[in-house]
């Protein structure tokens, strides 16, 4: 049991960096700077991290909610292409809930979740966490729900 859930961490791993190298490439930003933490396939979850930067902020220094938005459809995205494999996808629907306010400077831990994965839709979850000082996971920024239409186009990866 051990070495297969080894081969589908590695198998994630490997899509989610592939998926992740040609984002970087394609939209150079503020949102290439998402770092993969951890990718767990037990529980179907991605765990990633982000600095806010000046780009990010709105005029009145928080992080605007456009920005947290993109920061949601990413990670729901990366996490769908780490635990399924699934590259080749669009958003059909993206629910934001906005808890508290972030400033430059801060770093957050994103958890993305794919709850469910059918043959023509995918449904996850992701929220948005503060890191605390000492590295631990502090209070909650925002949260959204993302499901996603499989195209049976394949990657051009």
């Amino acid at each position: 049991m051990d070495s297969e859930n080894n081969l589908t961490l590695a198998k994630s791993q490997e899509y989610i960096s592939t998926y992740y190298a040609y984002c970087k490439h394609r939209f150079p930003g503020p949102f290439s700077a998402v770092r993969v933490v951890a990718i767990n396939p037990e529980d179907k979850t991605a765990t990633f991290e982000l600095q806010v930067t000046p780009s990010m902020m709105n005029g009145m220094g928080s992080m605007h909610g456009g920005a947290i938005a993109t920061l949601i459809d990413d990670c729901s995205s990366f996490t769908f292409v780490a635990i399924t494999g699934t590259d080749w996808s669009v958003s059909t629907d993206l629910s934001i809930s906005y808890v508290s306010a972030c400033k430059e400077g801060d770093t957050l831990v994103i958890v993305g979740k794919s709850s469910n994965v059918g043959r023509k839709l995918m449904f996850g979850e992701v929220s948005i966490f503060l890191k605390n000082d000492d590295g631990t996971t502090g209070r909650l920024i925002a949260f959204g729900k993302h499901t996603k239409y499989i195209l049976k186009k394949p990657s051009k990866l």
